[in-house]
Parts: structure tokens; C-alpha cells; sequence
């Protein structure tokens, strides 16, 4: 056989094959897959202020003998877990604060604002000081009804506390999207990003009903927040590299 009659029979062979596969609706069309999963639609970033996000009752507390910086994020922020970006935004270590040490606690936003977020980035800081304050208020309603469950059952949530669960992770996965894209010379806080994420997933399992059997999900919550936070201010700090 000639190489025309090769180059021919081959290019038949293909033009059939393409014509087959769009009028059988093969899978092997991205068009028209069977099993593509629904992409998740971000929705736009919040609008919050700096002045929104409540500061904590003391703008800075001496650190005393028997003191622990996770009891002072507790009191100040609800979530012992903001020691990530408290510590890194007062340029101390959990180990080393000395004695009469004076520890600055302003409002998560303006913690942000104060260590040099561009200001493209610092409503994100915003919001994100925000869901902290909100999920703090909706926890003890969630544990209330949790405690209600016997073990091993499943969790059927009031309409407005999983609505208010589905919110936060939908303004967190907001807020992933908002510093996932950065100007150049900056780069993406992808540790912060990847925590957040975490966080967001694991609202919308607490939102569902679904339950750890030992109870750590809604801590989880807290720690994938403030670890977030921590790295993201040593982001902020590192000139957003």
C-alpha cells in the first residue's frame, strides 16, 4: 500500500472516530462527562471594615508569673489559637515572653493593618477577624445541641445555626479565592490559604450533622483558623513573600 493510501485510510479512521464518539455521547467527550463534579461557586468577599471587627476588652495586657498566652488569645479573642499570629504580630516566642512583657491584643483586623498588610489584601483581614468573632458566638448554640445527641447518632442542627455554619465557610472559601491571586513582586500565603481551606471544610461537616466521635471537629475549627492567621502574619511581615 502507498503512503498516500496509508495517510488517507488514517485520517478516515480518525474523522469516523471523532464523528462516533459525539453522536454515541461518549464520556470520552470533556463536554459531555458523566462524572464531572459541580464546581463550587465562590462568592464575592464580604465588605467589613476595620473598625467592624470588635477589639478585645484590653488593648494590651502585662504578661504576669503563671500567665499563658493561650489563656490571654482566650480571653481576648475567644480562640486560644490566635497565639500563632499574637505572638508573630508582637514578635515574641510562646517560650520566652518575659515577665511584665507588655502583649499588644488589638482587633484581628487592626492587628493586621498594624504589622504593614498592603492595603489591597487588608480587607481579607477584615472578614477573617469577623468569621473568628462569629464563629465564637455560634459555638456554644452548636455544643448545646450536640451535647443533646446520644453517641453515635447523628446531628440534626437548627435551620439558623447550620445557616450560620455554611456562611462562614462559604466567606472563608471567599476570603482563599481573594488571596489567592496577589500582585507581583508578592506571593500567594499558600500555608495560610491551605489552613483556611481546612477550616472551611470542616464547617460545612459540622454544619451536615457529622460528628467526630471524640469530639474534635469544632476544635479543629479554632486551631485551622488561628494557625491560618499565624502564618498569614508572618506573611504580612516578610514583606508578603
Amino acid at each position: 500500500m502507498s503512503w498516500s493510501r496509508i495517510a488517507f485510510a488514517g485520517l478516515f479512521m480518525l474523522s469516523g472516530g471523532y464523528r462516533k464518539s459525539h453522536a454515541s455521547g461518549s464520556a470520552t467527550s470533556p463536554s459531555h462527562s458523566a462524572s464531572a463534579t459541580p464546581r463550587q461557586v465562590v462568592k464575592p468577599l464580604p465588605n467589613v471594615e476595620v473598625d467592624e471587627v470588635a477589639a478585645p476588652p484590653q488593648s494590651m495586657v502585662t504578661f504576669k508569673r503563671l500567665m499563658n498566652i493561650e489563656q490571654v488569645c482566650k480571653d481576648a479573642y475567644g480562640n486560644s489559637f490566635m497565639k500563632y499570629p499574637l505572638l508573630a504580630y508582637n514578635g515574641m516566642e510562646e517560650e520566652r515572653i518575659p515577665l511584665n512583657a507588655e502583649v499588644k491584643t488589638p482587633s484581628i483586623a487592626r492587628m493586621f493593618q498594624d504589622a504593614g498588610a498592603d492595603e489591597r489584601y487588608q480587607p481579607v483581614f477584615n472578614v477573617l477577624g469577623k468569621v473568628v468573632a462569629d464563629y465564637h458566638e455560634v459555638l456554644p448554640s452548636y455544643l448545646d445541641q450536640r451535647k443533646a445527641v446520644p453517641s453515635g447518632g447523628r446531628l440534626d442542627l437548627n435551620g439558623e445555626t447550620r445557616a450560620k455554619l455554611l456562611e462562614l465557610a462559604d466567606t472563608l472559601s471567599s476570603a482563599c479565592a481573594a488571596l489567592g491571586k496577589v500582585d507581583p513582586p508578592h506571593q500567594v500565603p499558600t500555608k495560610a490559604i491551605g489552613q483556611w481551606r481546612q477550616a472551611a471544610n470542616s464547617l460545612r461537616e459540622l454544619s451536615n450533622g457529622v460528628m467526630d466521635e471524640n469530639g474534635y471537629d469544632s476544635y479543629m475549627v479554632e486551631q485551622q483558623l488561628g494557625r491560618g492567621l499565624g502564618n498569614a502574619m508572618l506573611w504580612v511581615k516578610a514583606g508578603h513573600h
